[in-house]
């Protein structure tokens, strides 16, 4: 059914009459070494011509944004989709784009060597963010609670300007800042790492804006895995990267280490073999907000999919899926 579902929406916006114009979209990201394939299919021309990225300082300000109407599309952690969700029950998940596997960090001073050593210290952090996220699950599985530290509330570009200025002691943080703030002499005592599978990257939209634009949907799903599939054989795209975050290619290489870009076998998983692996993940992330009281009820993880975008972009690798098995 779903086979049949995905050659409908192919037909319908490949092939059907002449299509209506669809309206601009503004995609909002922040810095972030994960969203890699989107800077490459950026650079390359790959995105739809009515798709703007807009670059924001923080996750905090894209959320309070998406809140408003000022964009069309983002890319944020499951952790801020599920806090956004109430506000915006409509907030659909079209793609899965990156697992951290180490780039989110919890750093520190060079004289805190383990997290316990946080008692009463400063921790810098993004509220509304996966920075606080990933602190308190750091705080959580040592024992503690943000009542043990002394929280410094403080967006995400304002980070190295905050250890220079000695404003804290430690900082929840993520690439490329996670590499300058080493460099400058922190280290990390917790990553994403240690938590695998809960920091996910995910494109989102509203359902209004699917179903006004759902050409320019698709062309931004399929530009995902274009650009995927770039950085593993473009010897060109690393360089891309490299520029639009400011860093070394060197610096970029690594940072890619640190986390898993998407394909569509993977986007696929989610979906369906793993699909129930992916509903205990949103369990365990929403039952670690609601006890800090950040939203009221977790969500059901498949109403927060819409798979049409997938099944349409990867329908030939899915049938290949069903064959070997």
């Amino acid at each position: 059914m779903k086979y049949l579902f995905s050659l409908f929406l192919t037909f319908f916006l490949f092939v059907g009459c002449t299509p209506k114009p669809e309206p601009t979209l503004r995609l909002a990201l922040v810095e972030w070494i994960g969203y890699a394939p989107l800077y490459v299919a950026e650079a390359k021309g790959w995105l739809p011509k009515n798709l703007r990225i807009i670059d924001f300082p923080s996750n905090y300000d894209i959320i309070e944004a998406m809140k408003l109407g000022n964009i069309e599309m983002a890319a944020l952690t499951l952790d801020e989709v599920i806090i956004l969700h109430p506000a915006l029950p409509d907030l659909m998940i079209v793609s899965f784009l990156d697992a951290s596997n180490g780039a989110d960090a919890l750093l520190a001073a060079p004289d805190i060597k383990r997290v316990e050593d946080l008692r009463n210290r400063r921790v810098a952090f993004e509220p509304k963010s996966v920075q606080a996220y990933l602190l308190d699950r750091a705080l959580q599985l040592h024992g503690m609670s943000r009542r043990d530290i002394r929280p410094v509330l403080m967006k995400y570009d304002e980070q190295i300007e905050g250890w220079e200025k000695h404003r804290f002691d430690a900082v929840a943080t993520f690439e490329p800042t996670k590499h300058r703030l080493v460099a400058s002499g922190m280290h990390p005592l917790f990553d994403s790492g240690d938590i695998p599978g809960e920091i996910i990257d995910l494109l989102v939209t509203r359902q209004r804006i699917l179903e006004e634009a759902p050409h320019t949907t698709d062309g931004v799903v399929q530009a995902w895995f274009r650009g995927v599939e770039a950085l593993k054989s473009d010897p060109d795209a690393i360089g891309i990267v490299a520029d639009y975050l400011h860093i070394a290619p060197a610096a970029a290489k690594n940072a890619l280490k640190e986390v898993k870009l998407l394909d569509c076998g993977e986007n696929l998983a989610y979906i369906d073999e793993q699909a129930a692996r992916f509903s205990q993940i949103v369990s365990t992330v929403a039952t670690i907000l609601k006890d800090q009281g950040r939203i009221a009820h977790a969500p059901d993880a498949e109403s927060l999919i819409d798979a049409r975008w997938l099944t349409n972009a990867c329908g030939d690798k899915k049938e290949m899926r069903k064959g070997r098995r």
